[in-house]
Parts: structure tokens; C-alpha cells; sequence
């Protein structure tokens, strides 16, 4: 089933869905890389451990959800996601480095999880995003924009007309 055959509420609970195990996947290969670096075994020992972490997927899904990020406009619009995406990431990083600053013995706590998770769920749920506008009907297709007499870009999944760069 194409998602472009979806109602709008059941492409939402996919992305929703998507977007939530994405986010844990992205804490998942944070881990991976922390033991990596730290020359600890990757193991379940190694996770439980350090449980305190998982509370990223739900913070980061939380303030997505409060940002407006699972809004239909913002689900049809690959400039929108990576918008959302990133300002999550950013806040969730900023609030952590500043629980670290104000409310931890100096270098107790480490770091490099933070940003993995933040770097990771920009990356997956941004590709995951950019793949379901692929899998989906594409708006620039139709010939007349519904609110101007010409084509434009809005709701276009071509990648460099959305990144603010181009």
C-alpha cells in the first residue's frame, strides 16, 4: 500500500510511528557508538546500565509533537520536517548541557550520547520523512497550484527546492 493511498490521519499515525521507532533506533546506535569509544562491550548490560538515556526518544517525540511537527502541513513538507527535526535536536541539546552545567559534578556526566541522539534523529527521521514524500504523490505534479494560477513550490519534495540553501 503506497502511502499516497492513505487518509491523512493514517499517513500521520505512520509517520508517527515511524518517527518513534526511528528515535529509539537513534538511541540504539548511540549506545553503540558510546561503547565503541569507550572500548566497553556492546551489550545489554552495557544499556541497562545506563537506562537513565532512554529517556531521549520520548523527550525528543514529546517536543516534536508539541512543536506542531506531526502537523499535516509540516508532514507533506521536507523544509518543515528538517525545521522540526532540528529544533528539536537543538533544544534537547541545549537542555541537556545546561542540566550538565548547573546541576552535575564537573565532567560526572557524560556527553557524546546527547549529541549521537540529536545527529542520529535529525539524519533517520529526516530521511524517513524525505522517503515517505517520494513514496507519496508529489504536489508539483499538479498542473495549477490550488491557491494561485501557477506552479509552485510548496509541499514540493524535491530536495534542493526545499533547503533554504538553493
Amino acid at each position: 500500500m503506497r502511502p499516497s493511498s492513505l487518509t491523512p490521519s493514517e499517513r500521520k499515525a505512520l509517520v508517527v510511528l515511524g518517527d518513534f521507532l526511528l528515535l529509539w533506533l537513534a538511541l540504539g546506535l548511540s549506545y553503540l557508538i558510546w561503547a565503541l569509544k569507550g572500548g566497553n562491550p556492546f551489550s545489554w548490560k552495557f544499556v541497562l546500565e545506563r537506562k537513565a538515556w532512554m529517556v531521549l526518544p520520548p523527550l525528543w517525540f514529546a517536543l516534536a509533537a508539541a512543536g506542531g511537527l506531526y502537523d499535516y502541513r509540516n508532514l507533506i513538507s521536507l523544509r518543515n520536517t528538517l525545521r522540526g527535526a532540528v529544533a528539536c535536536g537543538v533544544v534537547v541539546s541545549l537542555g541537556y548541557a545546561g542540566f550538565y552545567f548547573f546541576f552535575s559534578p564537573h565532567l560526572s556526566l557524560p556527553r557524546g550520547v546527547v549529541v549521537y541522539h540529536s545527529i542520529l534523529s535529525i539524519s533517520l527521521v529526516g530521511g524517513w520523512r524525505y522517503l515517505l514524500l517520494l513514496l507519496h504523490d508529489n504536489p508539483c505534479s499538479q498542473k495549477v497550484h490550488p491557491h494561485r494560477k501557477r506552479r509552485g513550490p510548496e509541499g514540493c519534495y524535491f530536495l534542493p527546492l526545499q533547503l533554504p540553501l538553493f
